[in-house]
């Protein structure tokens, strides 16, 4: 039985948006933080404020009577959850959950991918304050956002009708909803004493480029003609790699990596093992995944 109350959810972004309500109707009282007023219609219980993530004193005020603090931040904010972290501790706050929703963040292989960087910094933090007793944490590593795979050209191009294939498209990767992911994190504060220090996988499913490929070409109109380029998943990783050490300070030079390391099989992308059933979450039948990829594709062509 968790003894949770508060909640306060750090940003505004996809997955705040989704799991501020979520946490709200589950009973928990809801505190947004951001750095500027918010314009985000939120349930008539959730309390907003706007605080500096880049003062421990600002963030200590905001944190009290918090039971629970949830990082939602953007890549370029990551190393800012160091003062939320410590902002915690000094008031009294008793489970930290990291913005660490990652596809390829928590496996020890992918330590030295230069994405994770910033994420091994919060990581050793959490599991150094943790072993001195002063905050326990939670890292939900949900795989790619299933809305990513198919609303954006990471992946697939729904609406351009194209593809670049990774050695054939046939390495398998994990897959998450926003929706599920936010019902983990419900599901995680619930069930505190099971998910203390610890790392909980989930995913919605685990599929390939070749089988989204396949699921697109069936519920894409009549006479579609997909654009497919065979890629080299090693080569790419390698290319990848060195224009990342070439360009550190863009922040835009590390998604290629991401996209090289999920798709090239050497990162255990599809997790071989997850917390679904701990956490009562289902995962996608065959039939569901197909109808997201036919509704997502029947979307682009409007």
């Amino acid at each position: 039985m968790s003894t949770f109350k508060n909640v306060a959810v750090f940003g505004t972004g996809l997955l705040a948006s989704a799991l501020t309500p979520e946490l709200s109707k589950n009973g928990f009282n809801v505190t947004v933080l951001s750095r500027s007023a918010s314009t985000k219609e939120y349930p008539e219980s959730v309390v907003t404020g706007v605080v500096d993530y880049s003062s421990i004193e600002d963030l200590t005020k905001a944190l009290q009577g918090q039971d629970v603090a949830i990082a939602a931040l953007a890549m370029p904010a990551l190393l800012l959850q160091t003062n939320i972290i410590e902002a915690s501790i000094k008031a009294g706050v008793k489970r930290f959950i990291p913005s660490d929703f990652g596809a390829l963040t928590t496996r020890p292989v992918t330590r030295d991918l230069p994405l994770n960087a910033p994420i091994n910094v919060i990581q050793d933090l959490l599991k150094e304050k943790a072993s001195k007793g002063e905050i326990e944490y939670s890292i939900i590593s949900p795989g790619m956002f299933l809305e990513y795979v198919l609303n954006t050209p990471l992946i697939i191009d729904l609406k351009g009708h194209s593809i670049n294939l990774y050695d054939e498209g046939k390495h398998p990767f994990s897959t998450t909803s926003i929706e599920t992911i936010s019902k983990a994190v419900v599901s995680v504060l619930k069930k505190s004493d099971v998910t203390k220090n610890r790392i909980l996988y989930v995913n919605d499913t685990t599929t390939t480029q070749a089988d989204l490929l396949r699921l697109a070409k069936k519920h894409a109109p009549a006479g579609t003609q997909w654009k497919e380029k065979s890629l080299d998943a090693q080569a790419e990783f390698a290319k990848a790699i060195e224009n990342a050490a070439q360009n550190p300070t863009d922040p835009t030079a590390l998604f290629p990596v991401l996209q090289a390391a999920v798709l090239g099989g050497n990162y255990e992308a599809a997790y071989p093992e997850i917390d679904n059933e701990l956490l009562g979450l289902p995962s996608l039948t065959s039939d569901e995944l197909e109808a997201k990829v036919a509704g997502a594709v029947q979307a682009k062509e409007q």
